[in-house]
């Protein structure tokens, strides 16, 4: 009797792969990047920066920065992939998707 071939991972199970591999690497890049104090007020100025930032992040080295910019293409590489899984979303998730800034909006939108 013929033995039967494992069955290749299916979509869905490739996309949380390849998502969970960019999550690992995420998490790397963060725990290379640092953390300074920035805000430009002091206890006794007198200007004050309304909303400034307590926090901002350290300049990073330029292979730091090529990771960042790899995460991010490889996340709008599979941006679209995923919403494979939503041929037909609801009316009003559609429309969103498609304006410009909105929150979920697609990559290149």
């Amino acid at each position: 009797m013929p033995q039967k071939k494992p069955l290749p991972p299916s979509y869905v199970q490739r996309l949380i792969e390849e998502l969970d591999a960019w999550e690992s690497d995420y998490v790397a890049v963060l725990n290379d990047s640092e953390i300074q104090y920035v805000n430009p007020n002091g206890p006794y100025d007198s200007v004050y920066t309304v909303g400034a930032a307590d926090r901002g992040w350290r300049p990073s080295s330029p292979a730091l920065e090529v990771r960042r910019m790899e995460l991010l293409r490889r996340l709008r590489d599979w941006a679209p992939r995923f919403c494979l899984l939503f041929p037909h979303p609801t009316r009003d998730d559609g429309e969103a998707r498609r304006r410009p800034g909105a929150p979920g909006a697609l990559a290149g939108s």
